[in-house]
């Protein structure tokens, strides 16, 4: 007799048993990749800077260079003037002459850049706003007629200047002769950095003009009193603050036209350190003249315009030295090309 029982689950077991652990098999393989992985990346790295250490190679290239620009010649070799003067420290001076718009470019670059030292202001003295704000140096005083001018924030005692050092500036304004001017570049510490002048150019009669109303004259009447030739020179201002034959002191002159301040702006740029936080900036605030009256600026027929800018020409070499402009607004000159040959060549 055939005895039929319930069916065995042994079988079943086994095979769910047998999967079980099949999948776990799967799962240790694949987590022996990550290690794998990994352990391939260290080597790989540790390959990497084995190869930099002792190849010295410079991987840096393509990143900003925020360290500050050094003196010395180095790297410097294929390059050309422009980019060696980029590429070092450059100190610029700025020749405020007289009735260029000296102050208000001074003040200019004062809101646009760090490290502008100026009679006319300095880049950390500037107000928020850009108004007159002139807080008195209670060391200094000018005397002026009948009253006392205090030195302060937008008039600075050139022994102020002195006091914070002219070691801290990139671009130096003062309003000083030649021969001042000359004996501060030629401070030690400025031995080894490239000096570049700025040179502000002006039309000679229009400069002219622009004196004499500093100084309240009336031309029309100046000359109906004298010649030409005698009574020019009662306008002039500091005419001192100028002389070609001390520009051998600079690697290259830039000569630009007095009121474009965009243009000069465009070229320090490439030097400068530009303000993380930028100021209003008009360049408009420290106007020193009064408005001009042109019915007091007729010349008379004694002093035609033409005889008075070769008369303007022949008393100072500035005029003839700004010609090199060629009627650009901003042009880079070299030494030993441009100056400090004799002019009329």
């Amino acid at each position: 007799m055939l005895l039929v029982g319930k069916p065995s689950n042994t079988a079943g077991t086994d095979i769910r048993a047998e999967r079980i652990r099949g999948l776990f098999a799967k799962i240790i393989r694949l987590l022996r990749w990550p290690k794998i992985l990994i352990f391939f990346c260290l080597i790989s790295i540790s390959c990497f800077t084995a190869y930099v250490v002792f190849t010295n190679h410079d991987y840096s290239a393509g990143f900003v260079d925020v360290r500050p620009r050094i003196f010395g010649d180095d790297g410097m070799k294929g390059l050309s003037s422009d980019q060696q003067l980029k590429k070092k420290s450059t100190y610029f001076v700025h020749l405020h002459l007289a009735k260029t718009a000296g102050s208000a470019l001074n003040r200019y670059l004062a809101r646009r850049y760090h490290g502008v030292c100026g009679h006319k202001g300095y880049s950390f003295t500037q107000p928020w706003l850009d108004v007159k704000d002139n807080r008195t140096d209670p060391k200094f005083y000018r005397p002026k007629i009948g009253k006392t001018k205090k030195y302060g924030r937008d008039v600075v005692h050139p022994n102020r200047m002195m006091d914070w050092g002219l070691f801290n500036c990139a671009l130096l304004s003062p309003e000083a002769s030649m021969d001042q001017l000359e004996q501060q570049v030629r401070e030690s510490f400025l031995t080894s950095v490239p000096k570049v002048a700025l040179v502000p150019c002006r039309e000679p009669v229009d400069h002219f003009l622009s004196e004499c109303n500093m100084k309240h004259l009336n031309v029309t009447q100046l000359f109906q009193e004298g010649s030409c030739e005698k009574s020019a020179s009662k306008c002039y201002i500091a005419h001192n603050r100028f002389n070609f034959s001390r520009l051998h002191i600079f690697e290259k002159v830039v000569l630009f036209k007095y009121d474009s301040f965009d243009a000069v702006a465009n070229f320090l740029d490439e030097y400068l350190p530009i303000r993380a936080v930028q100021l209003e900036n008009e360049g408009k605030v420290l106007r020193t003249n009064r408005l001009r009256q042109r019915e007091s600026e007729r010349l008379p027929g004694i002093c035609s315009k033409a005889r008075l800018e070769a008369h303007l020409r022949s008393e100072w070499e500035y005029y003839d030295f700004c010609d090199k402009l060629l009627g650009h607004e901003l042009q880079v000159l070299m030494r030993g090309i441009d100056y400090p040959k004799k002019l009329g060549y």
